[in-house]
């Protein structure tokens, strides 16, 4: 059972909600480098693992689809299969962290004084940790499976040797569909530039890096703001069930508060002035939402109202 309990109540001032949404970033700072690392390795790993002369081979008879079979079970076993067990714990650390910057925010925020102990072994704590690493793996394989897809087509649309397609599987596995895109439509602008094919190579490769970093940095992101807001969200409920919330309180979103605000999270506090219930979402222009972020790279937080 969550084990929540108060210091004697103290009236304070309230401070702002910026006040917990700077706290929750803290929280998310210090989880970012080890998911940056994480991801990086699983995708490099992934890409290690494909055996070029072995996919060439494939394309040389013809069986394309025995070609993106064999460079997606590369993908699933050496990148996508061990991460469920490698996020556990960094995520479970980061849910802690999101809870007991919610404790110490909130006497400032709500205007009385209390400790309390998080419980992650609570059965809502535990659901969210299994199935939001569930829905992360699910979701990157679909993405990455549709990538892998795009690449391919594009090699062979362009009628090149299955060495020159097999390099550029391996190279590009863990874009996304929209980002194998963009390579491909920069290697038409370096054709017409006049670039030679191992220029192209070059080129295409090192964009394809760049773009891999940049799909490792928005993941990291997103899932260690997910994790702290959701360590908020569940000192909430537990703080709640425990008698020390209000049934009636509320939650507020908080937006970044500076000029990389998006106008779709701007819109949610206008939509939403008094703010929902404790296990209400919030209706955005990416659907409904318990807690931020409401999309990828999203920064906002929500704090409570007594």
């Amino acid at each position: 059972m969550p084990y929540i309990y108060p210091s004697a109540p103290v009236r304070m001032t309230k401070a702002s909600p910026v006040l917990l949404w700077r706290a929750l970033h803290t929280v998310a700072d210090a989880a970012y480098p080890r998911l940056l690392r994480l991801w990086l390795t699983q995708l490099h790993d992934a890409q290690a693992a494909v055996d070029e002369s072995a996919v060439a081979q494939l394309l040389t008879v013809g069986d394309i689809a025995g070609a993106e079979r064999f460079v997606a079970t590369a993908w699933m076993t050496a990148g996508l299969g061990p991460l469920p067990d490698l996020l556990e714990p960094i995520l479970q650390q980061t849910l802690v962290r999101g809870a007991s910057a919610t404790v110490r925010a909130w006497p400032q925020l709500t205007g009385v004084v209390f400790q309390g102990r998080f419980n992650l072994q609570a059965p809502e704590a535990v659901a969210w940790l299994r199935r939001f690493g569930a829905e992360q793996v699910a979701q990157i394989d679909e993405t990455t499976r549709a990538g892998l897809r795009t690449a391919l087509t594009s090699g062979l649309e362009a009628q090149q040797p299955p060495a020159q397609t097999a390099r550029q599987l391996r190279s590009q596995l863990g874009l996304t569909s929209q980002q194998q895109s963009a390579v491909a439509m920069a290697e038409v602008q370096w054709r017409a530039e006049g670039k030679t094919e191992a220029q192209v190579t070059g080129l295409r490769e090192r964009l394809a890096a760049q773009k891999l970093r940049q799909r490792a940095e928005v993941i990291a992101h997103t899932e260690s703001m997910t994790a702290a807001n959701m360590g908020n969200q569940q000192l909430t409920i537990q703080a709640r069930d425990a008698g020390w919330l209000s049934v009636t309180a509320k939650r507020t979103w908080v937006i970044t508060p500076d000029s990389h605000l998006c106008p779709g999270c701007a819109k949610i506090p206008e939509d939403y002035p008094d703010g929902v219930g404790l296990q209400e979402t919030f209706l955005t222009q990416w659907g409904a939402v318990l807690t931020p972020p409401a999309h990828p790279t999203c920064r906002c937080a929500v704090s409570i109202e007594v």
